[in-house]
């Protein structure tokens, strides 16, 4: 078993079979729907939204095959699995041995971790070709994008060659002395320079002794907690400027939409005439609001009334399935109003 078929179980025994195995997959590929964003916050897995974008639909069904197959989980209808006694007791054991690192924030960090590595890389393999008088090389980042922005800051940061090898690496090295020296070494084995190419995960993993998941996992960790730190200290002025803006609001594109006009005054059906989209779609955008601004008023939508029935339904059946908390409730509360106060529960 490797790190991505222990996730796949800890994501599993966390929505304790609410969901279909689909959402899990378009979580980890960090689809940015309402209900794929609803779903990471309410069950506790924002930090894996979006951890692995490169996860295609066959890999995927492979890990869940692998599992089924040795037992580890079992169907309970269609496309919604659960841990078996035998899983659960191999994740047990497993968070004691080898942990999963813990500290990843996939949803905050994700695409910025992947920006800021991308310009990172390319800017050290860069200036290591310069510092050798090499003025051709083959760029180990190839998009176009990131290649610009590069060659942009390499006319305009206003240091000299040899200045700015001294103060990337000054400010690397400060932050790797404070990391382990698996994570170090890691992050070390990545980088291209002049004469030598960037490792690949599995490279690092036979050198380390683990598993090149586990190597992808650690990586994605020391970014997340290294882009924290840039951001709230003002000790790396130079990875700072290489590290991209952060988003206020994390939201969908369609629900920022929503949110500006009801920030205006506008109700659910003005928002939805205005749009030219469905109610539901407009609700499903409140949800995912809800989940992320404790500003938001919800009593616009409910009573305090039927909030109380729904939390206490919610409490007494420990579910959050919305048909048998529908059932359990009286005709008058609508399934949108039971996800929203879900939602608030679940930023609670």
């Amino acid at each position: 078993m490797n790190e991505l078929h222990f996730l796949l179980m800890k994501m599993m025994k966390q929505i304790a079979g609410d969901r279909t195995i689909y959402g899990l997959y378009h979580l980890l590929k960090g689809k940015k729907s309402s209900q794929t964003i609803q779903d990471a916050s309410m069950y506790g897995l924002l930090p894996y939204f979006r951890i692995i974008p490169s996860l295609t639909r066959p890999v995927f069904d492979e890990h869940i095959t692998y599992l089924r197959q040795r037992g580890y989980i079992k169907a309970k209808e269609n496309s919604v699995y659960e841990l078996t006694d035998s899983g659960l007791a191999h994740l047990l054991e497993q968070e004691k041995i080898a942990p999963l690192p813990t500290k990843m924030n996939g949803y905050k960090y994700s695409d910025v971790a992947m920006t800021f590595w991308r310009r990172l890389s390319l800017l050290v393999q860069t200036i290591s070709h310069m510092k050798q008088g090499s003025k051709t090389f083959q760029p180990i980042i190839q998009d176009e994008e990131t290649t610009k922005w590069v060659k942009q800051f390499l006319l305009h940061s206003g240091y000299m060659r040899d200045e700015l090898a001294e103060k990337v690496h000054e400010e690397c090295y400060r932050f790797l002395v404070t990391r382990s020296e698996e994570e170090a070494t890691i992050f070390v084995l990545r980088l291209t320079g002049h004469d030598r190419i960037g490792w690949t995960n599995e490279q690092i993993g036979r050198k380390l002794g683990m598993h090149s998941w586990r190597v992808y996992f650690i990586a994605q960790q020391l970014l997340h907690e290294w882009i924290r730190i840039i951001r709230q200290r003002g000790e790396y002025a130079l990875l700072a400027y290489i590290c991209p803006a952060e988003e206020t609001m994390l939201l969908s594109h369609s629900t920022k939409t929503t949110y500006e006009l009801l920030q205006k005054g506008f109700s659910i059906d003005d928002i939805s005439k205005r749009r030219g989209l469905k109610r539901n779609t407009i609700e499903d955008h409140i949800i995912e609001i809800a989940l992320y601004d404790r500003q938001l008023n919800i009593e616009l939508f409910l009573s305090k009334e039927k909030y109380k029935r729904i939390e206490g339904a919610y409490h007494t059946y420990k579910t959050r399935k919305l048909r048998q908390l529908k059932e359990a409730l009286e005709d008058d509360i609508s399934y949108f109003e039971i996800r929203l106060v879900l939602a608030r529960i679940g930023k609670k």
